[in-house]
């Protein structure tokens, strides 16, 4: 079984490749350099301020929901799971189950429901072809060694009411493709956001309730569930926050280095 510290050494190596924070923050110095930024705004704010704006600014560009995507698939792969980022899924959505979608989620008097929503889809699934539509990439995939699927959808942290409803469309018809495919896949679809804004001091309050007549709670993975589930328990968002506040030590000696670099011109 692979230990914490382990797990925690992969991410490390992984965000580094992905933040390159090495080659970022030059970059971002020449930029100012260069021109990128205007001199009044130089003047007020201090070039310091400026430089750290300016990567963070960056940074902030780069996490978009694929960062938490290969962030959750290199965890499930560092446990023993296959996984997969924006997995082609293969299958067939027959009318039977399209008309109940429209009759389920276009009712204003919907009250969500997982338990009997995919015992609805799974009875009303005939076989279909292994084909792509629209709805297919799935955000992260795994596999677990006994063969449980999970196809789950990163969303961002604060979706609206039509996101979510759009979402749980989504997420049924998963389900739907897949069991048109193989019936007796073991098949378990999720919502996902990458952390609780909800969670005040505690990361790992899991409580969530924006607009939560619009959802079944059980659909969805809050902060730090979804990053105990890829991880099969053996990584937690704390464990997480660790080694970014660690990178986050490495990112502001690079910045001294440059702003060293900037006294020194000057």
């Amino acid at each position: 079984m692979v230990t914490k510290k382990e797990v925690q050494s992969k991410l490390t190596a992984k965000l580094k490749e992905i933040l390159k924070f090495d080659t970022r923050i030059p970059a971002k110095a020449d930029d100012i350099k260069n021109g990128d930024v205007s001199p009044f705004f130089l003047n007020l704010l201090g070039y310091e301020i400026t430089l750290y704006g300016k990567v963070a600014q960056s940074v902030n560009t780069t996490f978009g929901m694929s960062f938490y995507e290969q962030v959750s698939a290199m965890l499930a792969n560092s446990v023993g799971y296959a996984a997969e980022t924006q997995y082609k899924l293969k299958g067939e959505v027959n009318e039977s189950i399209g008309t109940y979608l429209n009759d389920l989620l276009e009712n204003n008097d919907y009250v969500a429901d997982r338990a009997s929503e995919l015992a609805k889809i799974k009875a009303l699934t005939t076989p279909g072809k292994e084909v792509t539509n629209p709805d297919s990439t799935v955000d992260v995939f795994f596999r677990t060694p006994e063969g449980i699927e999970y196809y789950i959808d990163i969303t961002t942290v604060k979706p609206n009411k039509k996101e979510f409803r759009t979402l749980k469309r989504k997420l049924l018809k998963w389900t739907a493709m897949r069991l048109s495919v193989n019936p007796d896949a073991d098949v378990r679809v999720f919502i996902a956001i990458p952390y609780n804004p909800e969670a005040g001091k505690d990361s790992t309050n899991c409580e969530y309730n924006r607009f939560s007549s619009y959802y079944d709670r059980k659909d969805i993975l809050v902060g730090n569930e979804l990053w105990k589930l890829v991880s099969n328990n053996t990584f937690d968002i704390n464990d997480m926050s660790e080694v970014f506040s660690n990178l986050g030590r490495e990112a502001t000696a690079e910045i001294r280095k440059e702003l060293d670099k900037h006294l020194v011109v000057s």
